[in-house]
């Protein structure tokens, strides 16, 4: 072959190139992707979320409302929620992604954001700098998620006392998946798990109880559940017990009676399933507040070694000293000087 030939033939192969590459990005134009080159998967959904993302059953919808021209950090939280969203509707063509503008001048601007303020969405103030000096606008960071007559808000700005705009973002950005996935399994979830909740033993009151409570009741049917009669009746509190998928026992302080173990042992042996916050030792902060700032702590007797030896779990009676335990707070001085000091776990003898 000449060198002709040569060149002519490399100039065909060159030009070919030349097409193909131009007709890949004109037919990926408008294509939102996203290829994850990273060694942990980071923008890739986790088994977790293809998972709750498969389970959608019924037209699901996200409003995205961090439409229109947004500043930097927002544009990029904005995009990230965008493609994760939208990793979530190609797997599952029931779930669909609008993006909103709250400021957009085709509709009442006013009564729109004042619309998404009452339905809980609250928006983020913002100061910006212009050539005239600041100017205050307001974000709104949410995506609200329908489907059929259910609906749910996600904030999607994380809160962090003292973090700056930037910092904030990061963290959001980083909870995206969880958050959303989240509200979506709280959304789809027709049949919840029953959680009962054990009285009459000297438990802890639901006021101690009522951040966790709080957390999981959107999660689980709560109710509280008693085994006081577990000796005149113990059929029907063993039948009633059964209904629950879980039983929390948070403290008990009073002995446990032999009936009451029974009916405890028979629902463990029909697979229920219970979560057991026992402390040992019976010592509380309050015994510390006398002029020695000394107490005894005592064993705790609840009746219940034979109950859990049966299960292979033993119940030590000890303290553990720990330097980094939550500190006491003390009193020092008297009157107007008095001063509250906290002071570590590991001074008590």
């Amino acid at each position: 072959m000449s060198l002709k030939d040569r060149l002519q033939k490399k100039g065909l192969g060159e030009t070919l190139a030349a097409v193909v590459f131009l007709l890949v990005i004109f037919g990926l134009k408008g294509i939102s992707t996203r290829f994850d080159l990273t060694e942990d998967q980071r923008y890739s959904l986790s088994t977790e979320a293809l998972a709750t993302t498969a389970r959608v059953q019924s037209p699901l919808v996200v409003h995205l409302y961090l439409g229109g021209e947004l500043p930097p950090e927002f544009a990029r939280l904005r995009t990230e929620t965008q493609m994760l969203l939208e990793q979530m509707a190609k797997q599952n063509k029931k779930i669909q992604v609008k993006i909103h503008n709250p400021w957009s001048e085709e509709e009442d601007v006013y009564n729109r954001a004042e619309s998404l303020d009452q339905r809980g969405m609250k928006p983020v103030p913002l100061a910006q700098q212009t050539e005239g000096g600041s100017e205050r606008s307001f974000v709104f960071p949410w995506a609200e998620i329908r489907s059929g007559d259910r609906r749910l808000n996600v904030g999607l700005l994380k809160a962090k006392l003292g973090a700056s705009q930037q910092e904030r973002i990061n963290l959001s950005v980083q909870e995206l998946e969880y958050k959303l996935v989240n509200a979506i399994s709280k959304l789809t979830s027709n049949q919840r798990a029953t959680i009962g909740i054990l009285k009459g033993n000297g438990e802890l009151q639901e006021d101690v109880l009522y951040d966790f409570l709080n957390t999981v009741k959107d999660y689980y049917g709560i109710a509280p559940f008693s085994i006081d009669s577990a000796q005149s009746r113990t059929a029907d509190v063993i039948a009633a017990l059964n209904k629950f998928d879980m039983l929390l026992v948070a403290k008990p302080t009073e002995r446990f009676s032999e009936a009451e173990k029974y009916v405890l042992d028979q629902y463990t042996m029909n697979g229920g399933k219970s979560l057991w916050l026992i402390d040992p030792v019976q010592i509380e902060l309050d015994s510390l507040f006398n002029p020695r700032l000394e107490s005894v702590a005592l064993p705790a007797d609840l009746n219940l070694d034979d109950f859990f030896f049966r299960y292979g779990v033993r119940l030590n009676a000890r303290l553990v000293k720990d330097l980094y335990a939550t500190p006491i707070v003390l009193a020092n001085g008297r009157g107007n000087s008095t001063q509250y000091d906290p002071a570590p776990w590991f001074i008590i003898r």
